[in-house]
């Protein structure tokens, strides 16, 4: 009785995962790219209207109009960068002033000024945030541009904190 019960105490052992620190997570760079009024992840060819993370109004986001699929994964840490490649914006050379990437708590991710404020905005021009080290999981990040309220055209994203 002695032996069964010592192979049952063995055999759950070796069934419990190992408990201890987990592995730290270097920190990444995630790449997207701003176009057709909108963000999107870099490896797309173009952003569509579906890139379109949430709905806004001046007063902020709509409740309800997340739009999961256009939400982009990061962790703690990470590097955003958003490379402007706006071909729709830049055609109006001097009638669209550019984007910008605005936090919904109002404060601009540098460069300032934002893209385009010159006359006309050099394609491959970029704008890099550090996801804070210390965002929880599930954390939503969102973000939108401001300028000539571009929100309302769909410009607005949503980065998730995993």
């Amino acid at each position: 009785m002695r032996r069964i019960a010592v192979g049952l105490a063995v055999a759950a052992a070796a069934l419990v995962p190992m408990v201890g620190p987990s592995p730290v997570r270097a920190a990444a760079t995630v790449n997207l790219t701003i176009s057709n009024f909108r963000y999107c992840q870099r490896a797309a060819p173009v952003c569509l209207p579906t890139d379109q993370a949430y709905s806004r109004t001046a007063g902020g986001p709509t409740a309800g109009s997340d739009t999961s699929s256009a939400f982009v994964a990061v962790h703690p840490g990470d590097t955003v960068v958003w490379t402007y490649e706006d071909n729709v914006c830049s055609a109006f050379q001097g009638g669209c002033p550019g984007h910008e990437v605005r936090l919904d708590d109002g404060s601009q991710v540098p460069p300032a000024p934002p893209v385009g404020t010159a006359t006309y905005t050099p394609l491959g021009q970029t704008i890099t945030y550090q996801v804070p080290a210390t965002a929880a999981p599930g954390t939503l990040i969102r973000y939108y541009c401001n300028i000539n309220n571009h929100w309302q055209f769909g410009m607005t994203g949503i980065l998730q904190v995993g």
